[in-house]
């Protein structure tokens, strides 16, 4: 009877999908498979729903069907199942949305969520005349790296580990590139290049972190041989390595790490004098940072103009008076507030 009543028109199987404990996974995968967007929204908003009935909705489920199931905080969502809704209808703001949201999310969701953001924002402004594709490409491009770069850091000051996760999916996705792994270490972060030499070469953490200390040795250069980087831009990644020991890290414990004009302009300084093919390139790249750079640290003074600007006015009956005692000899005057 309860799966005839599944099996119904939506009216009247929507009530029983939605409720009913009888239902085995079986039956709410079928429910799915052949069960119009409502059956489907029904049966994503259960909650405890099982993995397997999620999967079957990120993967054949209509856009509500997807977008119930993201706001359903009473069921778990693992990481495939969030990829496979990301797949599916990432560039649907609504569906974004939704996934953001929940705030059990792994670093791997939130970097394809930066990607399809900053994909869509791309095909937006292309679309409608204001920015040529390539400008909007590189902008993308640069969104995104950004955007990896933060979660990176958040994931070691959450974790306390390295982002080895995230770095195996940019991987994947074949996203993790030297400009990235550079753009981590210009924002004052080594967590990002550490994690990139722990997949890349197959090392370990302690021991990679250890390499990476000794930059100027011989075992450095070996682990970036071994992890497969462009030979020609080790004096660039060592230069950049040698700004953060001149410098320090930049950004402190829960603040938003970004690009440094400090770190760039010193590793361009310590590139100056050298000469190679691929450094043509990285000199070129460096110059985008800085200008990159310098455009956030306007944009954050602005910020801090208009708040100052638009701060209250102190009132003057707020002021407390202040009292002027006159000692007995001359010259002794005392102000208290």
């Amino acid at each position: 009877m309860i799966s005839a009543l599944a099996s119904d028109q939506s009216d009247i199987s929507v009530p029983v999908l939605s409720r009913s404990p009888l239902l085995s996974e079986a039956e709410l995968c079928d429910c799915v498979a052949i069960g119009d967007v409502y059956a489907q929204a029904a049966i994503a908003l259960r909650p405890g729903l099982p993995e397997s009935v999620a999967w079957v909705i990120a993967d054949w489920g209509e856009r509500e069907a997807v977008i119930s199931l993201a706001v359903n905080l009473c069921t778990y969502l693992a990481e495939p199942v969030l990829g496979r809704m990301l797949a599916r209808y990432g560039e649907d703001g609504e569906v974004r949305e939704a996934i953001l949201a929940r705030g059990d999310l792994p670093a791997s969701i939130r970097s394809d969520l930066v990607s399809a953001t900053a994909d869509a924002l791309s095909a937006f402004v292309t679309s409608a005349g204001w920015m040529t594709a390539e400008r909007a490409g590189r902008t993308c491009r640069e969104t995104r790296e950004s955007g990896v770069v933060e979660i990176a850091a958040g994931e070691l000051q959450v974790e306390g580990s390295l982002p080895l996760g995230l770095v195996r999916h940019l991987r994947q996705q074949e996203q993790l590139t030297p400009a990235l792994i550079l753009r981590g270490l210009l924002s004052g972060n080594r967590s990002l290049f550490e994690a990139a030499l722990c997949e890349l070469s197959g090392q370990g953490a302690e021991r990679v972190r250890g390499f990476v200390a000794a930059w100027s040795g011989a075992g450095f250069a070996a682990l970036y041989t071994r992890a497969n980087l462009p030979p020609g831009l080790l004096p660039v990644f060592r230069a950049a390595l040698a700004a953060q020991d001149d410098y320090g890290l930049i950004y402190a414990a829960g603040q938003r790490p970004q690009l440094s004009k400090l770190l760039i302009e010193g590793t361009l300084r310590a590139l100056d004098a050298m000469a190679g093919p691929d450094l043509g390139r990285v000199m070129a790249l460096l110059h985008r940072l800085r200008a990159e750079a310098a455009r956030t640290e306007a944009r954050a003074m602005s910020t801090d103009l208009i708040a100052s600007t638009l701060a209250p006015p102190v009132e003057i009956s707020s002021v407390a008076p202040l009292e002027i005692e006159i000692e007995q000899e001359p010259g002794n005057i005392a102000i208290a507030a």
